[in-house]
């Protein structure tokens, strides 16, 4: 297919049914979503969205894209969360397990699987707090 009959970018289409779910909350929930993921996401192929129609739709204005390059930065947006301007209500994020992967190498103690899991948990709870500070 044509890069000019595709919509957006991604490797495997995970990546594309994340976007088009975001795309479907900002569509009909009339609300701003933010789309959490690591540059390389957005790189290489097209991300295919279905329904998207006009790119100039104020639907794409409620959606917001958030780079972070690991679960550190993760950590940290989720707990400045309530420091921005406007506060989404919808955070979508690809590829979540990503970026914990590269954890599990830096530490090739016998405990490493056990912290990958507190550090993933620790995450997840500051996410948690963030939206329902939002709600």
């Amino acid at each position: 297919m044509d890069k000019t009959h595709q919509n957006w970018l991604s490797n495997d289409g995970k990546t594309s049914l994340l976007l088009q779910l975001a795309y479907n909350i900002a569509s009909e929930l009339h609300i701003d979503v933010v789309f959490t993921c690591k540059p390389r996401n957005f790189d290489s192929e097209y991300i295919y969205i279905a329904q998207a129609g006009d790119y100039s739709s104020e639907v794409f204005d409620r959606i917001h894209i958030k780079y972070v390059h690991n679960e550190e930065e993760l950590r940290k947006y989720f707990a400045a969360f309530y420091m921005q301007a406007s506060l989404p209500t919808t955070v979508v994020i690809d590829d979540f397990v990503v970026f914990f992967q590269s954890w599990d190498g830096r530490h090739q103690s016998g405990q490493a699987r056990s912290s990958c899991d507190l550090v993933v948990v620790r995450t997840l709870c500051l996410a948690h707090d963030a939206i329902t500070y939002v709600r």
